[in-house]
């Protein structure tokens, strides 16, 4: 199964008019850089520009198994993107873009030889352009078939069969609301798993007593409880008579430069660094956070996207893991950190599962 996406820019034609060439040129120059990064952040391939629309298949070449999620997650996070790109505009040229998208699955015959040109011919892609065609401006449409495959993740509307053009039979559609909230697992008890939160718990006590740093890994299969043994761990400690302060990371599942995304958001965290902070808030806090020492600073800093030279992530992982234990909590009574990452990747072994830290 192959998943197409289909954006567009509302009512573009009255929107860059009277802009000029090179203005109308620069703004959809913007709007396309933006969809294939967020396309590409999604594993997904953009397979055509024309005028102001943009076609991107999922589960082409390379099938991932969730490529319907991954191309209604583009979607959303497309319209995110042009939302906080439309403050520039408006200042450089006083307009916004809102987009038209829509996302449709099914069957796809693709040619041994990669890449190839999908036009819009397919059933895949005529449906998924007509249902987009009827989108309104902020709106995300799906066909079922794609609602099918999304709905434990999605919140979606019915709007009700669509006749569209070209199409013979009614097309159920939804509208897309947006994501299911995570059920909490502290509502339901933990069963049998006594003798690991025994473990983590003397691993704690022993950091308390010892005021020195313990690595714990929690390994095992997907779906055997790793995440829902360490919020049981974290809950408990939480509660206790000498809570820590408590950090945690997790993995994006997907994108590229997932593997210190974790270390980045409790580097953040630590910092008290909010998304809403400026650079140079964020670097006040920073520098707060390790007394004004330089060094760590300008090794952190890359890694937090304060400066515009890459740096090493490794060595800002080095740098954080050197610097947290020194850094209390603020709090007198907490005797220190407790962090601790999900779906920690494998190529960076030195990830705690859950750690804590002085």
């Amino acid at each position: 199964m192959v998943s197409v996406l289909f954006t567009d820019v509302a009512d573009s034609t009255s929107l860059i008019e009277g802009l000029g060439a090179n203005a109308a040129e620069a703004i959809l120059n913007r709007f396309f850089h933006e969809a294939e990064k967020v396309v590409s952040r999604y594993g997904g391939v953009v397979q055509n520009r024309i005028g102001d629309e943009v076609m991107a298949l999922f589960g082409v070449p390379r099938p991932f198994g969730d490529d319907a999620l991954r191309a209604v997650l583009a979607a959303l996070d497309l319209h995110e993107a042009i939302a906080t790109l439309n403050p520039q505009l408006r200042s450089d040229w006083r307009v916004e873009l809102h987009l038209r998208t829509a996302v449709h699955t099914d069957s796809l015959e693709v040619p041994e030889a990669w890449p190839v040109r999908v036009e819009v011919v397919t059933p895949l892609t005529t449906i998924g352009k007509r249902l987009q065609t009827v989108a309104r401006a902020g709106q995300t449409l799906i066909s079922q078939a794609t609602y099918q495959l999304v709905r434990d993740v999605v919140r979606a509307e019915p709007i009700g069969p669509l006749r569209l053009r070209g199409i013979e039979t009614p097309l159920p559609a939804l509208r897309v609301v947006g994501l299911r909230p995570r059920i909490p697992t502290s509502a339901t008890p933990l069963i049998g798993r006594g003798q690991e939160l025994a473990l983590l718990r003397w691993a704690y006590d022993w950091v308390v007593s010892q005021k020195s740093c313990y690595l714990v890994y929690v390994l095992g299969e997907a779906g055997v409880g790793k995440t829902r043994l360490v919020e049981e761990y974290a809950r408990r400690i939480g509660t206790g008579r000498l809570p820590p302060r408590m950090l945690r990371g997790q993995c994006k599942p997907y994108g590229s430069y997932t593997t210190y995304h974790p270390f980045r958001q409790i580097l953040r965290q630590a910092a008290g660094i909010t998304m809403g902070d400026s650079s140079e808030q964020a670097s006040a806090k920073l520098s707060a956070m390790v007394d004004g020492d330089q060094s760590v600073i300008a090794r952190l800093e890359p890694l937090l996207g304060l400066t515009d030279n890459p740096g090493e992530p490794e060595d800002a992982f080095r740098a954080v893991l050197a610097r947290l234990p020194a850094r209390p909590s603020s709090s007198s009574a907490s005797p220190g950190w407790s962090c601790w990452t999900s779906r920690a990747p494998w190529t960076v072994p030195t990830w705690p599962s859950c750690g804590c830290l002085r």
